[in-house]
């Protein structure tokens, strides 16, 4: 009889009630500084209602470790376990499309971003690495990966250095709209200055991240201001609220040229001669104003020297100048006339840098 009725009795779910286990083991573990112990943990589920050991919890772990960023220290006595600091608790797992996309972007902002930035968001990016292992022989997405790469369309620079404490200072002052008391120290300055800032916004405009903010109560949009944050030395939140200037707008200061280190005045009517193979790429992607649609603010037209004429409306702005001198022979500035004369000059002031080395192959 009993073994009849042990027979036709209906069989727990093991699958499933092994993975509500482990989802609740995982979030028993403490996160870094904090450590726990199996039994520690053991006795966590059992108040949960998962009754289990200290061995099972250990067999769990070791196998969990491989996906998840938990550190198990087997050296102390008793052993000790808990999540990684930049451990990314929201524990859903993620589809093979997901973890692919989030390597792609890790790889990409990892170039991009300073080190204490991206630090903030290492969790999801560790989840997606491990999760792309476990399925790289199962799975033929995890593959992909291997296959595809982001290559910054510039010349690679890598992100300068931001001090952690000030980085975490100035953006709990931008979310909670205080005054900041601050060091920094302007771009070619032996020694920092103090100021009292306005944060409204930050700009990551690659490789470095900047606040955007008004200085010591000023509150008109011309007096807003780029502060590079690898540029502070110190920072202190006040309790005085931020004052930004009426009606500001981030998206139409940018517009205007702010991330571009313009005047941010009215956009200009640029012309240019440029080269064929210029043209080619400008036809593909149009000059244009930030924010604007780019094909209705340029036209090109063919020249009988096989150069084309190109008319576009673009911020007059720093970043401008140095796409024009990029383009080294393949452009000709014809208008406006004060932009033609001060490429002219900076191209003069280069030929009279390399002086006698010009056409002759270099240095003696």
């Amino acid at each position: 009889m009993s073994s009849s009725r042990k027979k036709n009795a209906p069989r727990r779910p093991r699958t499933r009630y092994t993975l509500l286990r482990q989802w609740e083991m995982l979030r028993a573990i403490p996160k870094e500084p904090r450590m726990a112990s199996f039994k520690d943990i053991a006795d966590r589920m059992k108040e949960a209602g998962y009754p289990v050991d200290p061995n099972t919890v250990r067999r769990d772990l070791d196998e969990l470790s491989g996906l998840f960023p938990l550190i198990i220290d087997t050296e102390s006595r008793p052993h000790l376990c808990f999540w990684n600091k930049h451990a990314d608790l929201g524990l859903p797992a993620m589809s093979p499309a997901e973890t692919l996309a989030f390597r792609m972007v890790e790889q990409y902002l990892g170039q991009l971003l300073p080190t204490t930035v991206f630090d903030t968001i290492r969790g999801p990016f560790h989840r997606a690495r491990k999760t792309l292992e476990a399925l790289q022989e199962k799975n033929p997405t995890a593959a992909w990966f291997d296959k595809v790469r982001a290559v910054p369309p510039t010349q690679p620079m890598a992100p300068p250095h931001i001090d952690p404490a000030v980085y975490d200072i100035l953006c709990h002052a931008l979310l909670e709209g205080r005054q900041v008391k601050a060091r920094y120290k302007p771009l070619g300055q032996l020694e920092g200055k103090e100021y009292l800032l306005h944060p409204l916004a930050m700009i990551l405009r690659t490789p470095s991240l900047y606040l955007v903010a008004t200085a010591w109560g000023y509150r008109k949009s011309e007096d807003m201001r780029l502060y590079a944050l690898h540029r502070f030395e110190q920072a202190e939140m006040l309790d005085d609220p931020v004052s930004p200037p009426d009606g500001f707008d981030l998206d139409r200061e940018i517009e205007r040229g702010l991330a571009d280190f313009g005047e941010r005045g009215a956009p200009i009517e640029i012309e240019l001669l440029v080269s064929e193979e210029l043209a080619a790429i400008l036809e593909e992607t149009p000059l244009a104003v930030r924010g604007m649609p780019p094909k209705s603010v340029q036209t090109m037209t063919p020249e009988p020297d096989g150069r084309y004429r190109v008319k576009a409306r673009v911020n007059d702005s720093w970043q401008l100048r140095w796409w024009i001198l990029e383009q080294n022979m393949g452009i000709e500035v014809i208008a406006p006339a004060h932009l033609r004369d001060e490429i002219a000059t900076q191209l003069g002031q280069a030929a009279a840098t390399y002086g006698d080395q010009v056409g002759t192959g270099g240095a003696s």
